[in-house]
């Protein structure tokens, strides 16, 4: 049972640093579900995109990425 705790606690530890980490980036970070549903936007992202992460959150990642452009068709085509 200790065990279980401490991997726990380093756990919780690990995502912390990560969420920091995320949130301090001076990039833009957005991550997605495989449906390219908007499920994280950090305050990078908020600034070069001018939308809240509460508003982005939920939404296509199209609503973002314009994906008419041929960059952006060669990315979708690379995904498996």
């Amino acid at each position: 049972m200790l065990r279980q705790v401490r991997t726990e606690h380093r756990l919780a530890e690990s995502e912390a640093l990560l969420a920091e980490v995320i949130a301090s980036a001076t990039d833009a970070v957005i991550v997605t579900e495989a449906d390219r549903t908007v499920t994280l936007f950090n305050p990078a992202a908020e600034g070069m995109f001018g939308w809240a992460a509460a508003a982005a959150v939920g939404r296509p990642l199209d609503a973002f990425l314009p994906n008419d452009t041929p960059s952006h068709r060669r990315a979708c085509d690379q995904t498996p």
